[in-house]
């Protein structure tokens, strides 16, 4: 190994430790805060402090106080969501973005979360709904309409794979074809 590249494994150790040093120094900040002074920014700020350190449920719980101290917010909600996905939680995700939109119903980032999640999941056809609604709020977007025009394809491709035929062919109960 030659001088420089020891170096350069030196200096990146030095800022992984630089990192951790200031993510534990934020933690105890933020601890300090809430427990002084209670807020739902202060609980806000040590969740996310908790995220960089990788400590979800510690995360988790600080989110929770927030939404208790401020259950008007929809960024709390948002991120409970983008936390419950992470640990697999998609029904979970789906209800904090839901009540998220109730409380921010033009919120475009909040809209592309659940359609993005119901894409995922293969339930194209509430994507579209979902994408509907951003198209409405933000109708000079040409990517959410090229995004939508994807969706209705998925939707359209999952439709020709069930093989359902359209309801004008269908026969009636009890009546006989001839």
């Amino acid at each position: 190994m030659d001088f420089q590249h020891r170096d350069l494994i030196v200096a990146i150790r030095g800022h992984d430790v630089l990192v951790v040093d200031l993510q534990f120094a934020a933690i105890v900040r933020y601890r300090r805060t809430v427990e002084t002074t209670p807020t739902s920014e202060g609980y806000y700020h040590l969740a996310h402090a908790y995220i960089a350190k990788d400590a979800r449920d510690l995360a988790l719980e600080m989110l929770e106080q927030a939404v208790s101290l401020a259950p008007d917010n929809p960024i709390l909600y948002r991120d409970l969501g983008l936390l419950a996905v992470d640990n697999g939680q998609d029904e979970l995700a789906e209800q904090f973005w839901m009540e998220a939109l109730m409380l921010r119903p033009d919120d475009g980032y909040l809209h592309d979360l659940l359609a993005a999640l119901y894409q995922r999941r293969g339930d194209f056809k509430r994507a579209v709904e979902v994408f509907e609604q951003l198209v409405q709020l933000y109708p000079d977007r040409q990517d959410l309409l090229a995004r939508l025009g994807g969706f209705c394809q998925q939707l359209l491709a999952e439709a020709r794979q069930l093989s359902v035929a359209p309801p004008s062919s269908r026969v009636p109960a009890g009546v006989i074809s001839v």
